[in-house]
């Protein structure tokens, strides 16, 4: 699902003609933890929601390949960085919302 999203759905957007191809991302703080090695970049499922005058994003529980019920529970992408560490709970992430289509 996540090839599909960060491949597929572009270049089926660029065919049909539209010009934007990807989803705005944006800065949320993260509610939690999350563990991550150095040296490549990570797209964990979670869901973010606006909340006293900010947005706040967590992970949809365990991120294993076979578990589909994580990306159903999501509605966004929280991308890490490739030079970026383990992530601590108030520290800023970038979000990428799934699209609406």
């Amino acid at each position: 699902m996540l090839t599909f999203a960060l491949f597929v759905r572009p270049v089926l957007f660029k065919l049909s003609g539209r010009r934007e191809l990807f989803p705005r991302g944006f800065h949320a703080r993260a509610t939690e933890a999350m563990p991550k090695k150095r040296g490549r970049r990570e797209f964990k499922r979670a869901v973010v929601t606006y909340r006293d005058g900010a947005w706040e994003a967590r992970t949809t529980g365990p991120q294993g390949s076979g578990i589909v019920s994580s990306m159903v529970a999501g509605n966004c992408l929280i991308v890490i960085e490739e030079d970026r560490g383990d992530v601590q709970a108030g520290e800023t992430v970038w979000v990428e919302p799934f699209p609406e289509c």
